[in-house]
């Protein structure tokens, strides 16, 4: 995971990245690896797949990538986003897809 998320990041450079699996046990959305200043909230941040609430639980549905520019104000994600900081404004989520599964842990 650490591979991937580095070779992304350089294609896509962030000051924040992470990439989250599913967890099929606990049905939660875990950090796998995480990067930045705030990779250490990062990778406690632990999503419910029961709840509605969360643009990447959005992406994990849908199978489809998520480009907000301000989760604040963007409608309709700034009522979907989980923030991790305060300061972060916009996210890019993309699924990680094996076949038409979403990738599981």
């Amino acid at each position: 995971m650490n591979t991937i998320l580095k070779l992304a990041h350089e294609r896509i450079p962030a000051d924040e990245a992470s990439i989250l699996l599913q967890n099929m046990r606990t049905h939660n959305l875990e950090t796998a690896v995480a990067i930045g200043r705030h990779a250490e909230v990062s990778r406690k941040q632990v999503l419910s797949l029961q709840e509605m609430k969360g643009i990447t639980r959005w992406v994990v549905d849908q199978k489809k990538s998520a480009r907000v520019n301000n989760v604040h104000i963007e409608e309709p994600w700034h009522n979907l986003h989980v923030p991790v900081a305060d300061d972060i404004v916009s996210e890019l989520d993309v699924p990680l897809l094996d076949g038409d599964e979403v990738s599981a842990s």
